[in-house]
């Protein structure tokens, strides 16, 4: 017989209140990106879902502070620009009739080989010009997500107890509810979509503040005529 699960997402939040209110202990799978105020009434877009088999605290540390702000994730990759960022906000010129081509030739010394590419300042050693530049218009890009980061997850560590799962059937029930989640949301990910879930999931979406992640509430919050 095939077993459903029932799922709740925990709030949505900021950096800083996800690492003081989600417990050390807690695995399963998670899910960032980015939230203003000011932009889209609030909405929280959806930009990276993973998961975790140990603490998912320690793994949004270290999507923020290490890869977020020193090698940008990618944030700067042509399909986010097109695909995503587009319905997104940008600080500098980075969209402008998403001309990539345009930035590509301006931001060139972001990464000789192919600007998109994440970018670490602290591995590149840039001309003083460059260094201006950089710190001009690319830095407050990037400090905007940076401060617009917002998190949620999924904790399994119930279902596993209760079910007396073992690693391997835990691991499996981790990947099978990314899979789903991914699955979930109409855009591209920072993440690669890994395939359809073979398990049924019942998830309350609640604390989002959202109906679901389907292309039509996206639409209609984002106020999108075309597809995204």
């Amino acid at each position: 017989m095939e077993v459903s699960y029932n799922l709740k997402t925990t709030p949505i939040y900021s950096f800083d209140d996800f690492q003081k209110k989600i417990e050390q202990k807690l695995y399963g799978v998670y899910i960032w990106g980015f939230k203003n105020p000011k932009l889209y009434n609030n909405r929280f877009l959806v930009y990276y879902v993973g998961r975790r088999y140990s603490s998912i605290k320690e793994r949004i540390f270290e999507h923020r502070e290490k890869h977020l702000k020193l090698d940008t994730h990618n944030i700067f990759k042509q399909y986010f620009i097109k695909d995503y960022f587009n319905i997104v906000w940008f600080k500098s010129d980075f969209n402008k009739k998403g001309n990539y081509k345009l930035y590509k030739e301006k931001y060139a010394f972001l990464n000789a080989d192919e600007f998109g590419k994440p970018i670490n300042k602290k591995k590149k050693t840039l001309r003083i010009e460059d260094e201006i530049k950089f710190d001009k218009e690319i830095q407050p890009h990037i400090d905007f997500y940076v401060n617009n980061f917002y998190a949620c997850c999924i904790p399994l560590n119930d279902i596993v107890d209760s079910n007396k799962l073992d690693e391997k059937e835990k691991r499996r029930l981790i990947d099978e509810l990314e899979k789903y989640i991914q699955e979930l949301v109409p855009h591209n990910l920072s993440t690669k979509k890994i395939g359809k879930s073979t398990h049924k999931f019942n998830i309350d979406f609640s604390s989002l503040g959202e109906d679901n992640f389907t292309l039509e509430s996206y639409k209609n919050a984002l106020n999108i005529k075309d597809g995204i």
